[in-house]
């Protein structure tokens, strides 16, 4: 990481992991505008769920990605990932 990641971590009911043993997360969403990420993360971490940012830069700039997590296993992830998609978010389970 390049130290311009944030972090709001709320507890939301779904399993916990440390960040050591966390291997999954659920990526919701990859933002150009990071006042657009910090949208979308503050409205996730007022509905209890554990959410971070992550800047990394491309060749087109830099874009801010908005994911739940960290998880420890795959199948920790996928019912995160259902109970976002009951919240209208259509999120992707991958490495983190």
């Amino acid at each position: 990481m390049d130290g311009k990641s944030t972090s709001t971590k709320v507890e939301s009911g779904v399993a916990k992991a440390t960040d050591a043993t966390a291997m999954f997360v659920v990526q919701l969403g990859a933002f150009s505008d990071p006042a657009k990420a910090r949208q979308q993360q503050q409205s996730l971490a007022s509905k209890g769920t554990k959410v971070y940012t992550e800047t990394l830069k491309t060749d087109k700039g830099e874009i801010t990605r908005v994911r739940a997590g960290p998880f420890a296993s795959r199948e920790e992830a996928e019912v995160a990932r259902e109970k976002l998609k009951k919240l209208g978010l259509d999120g992707v389970v991958t490495d983190k």
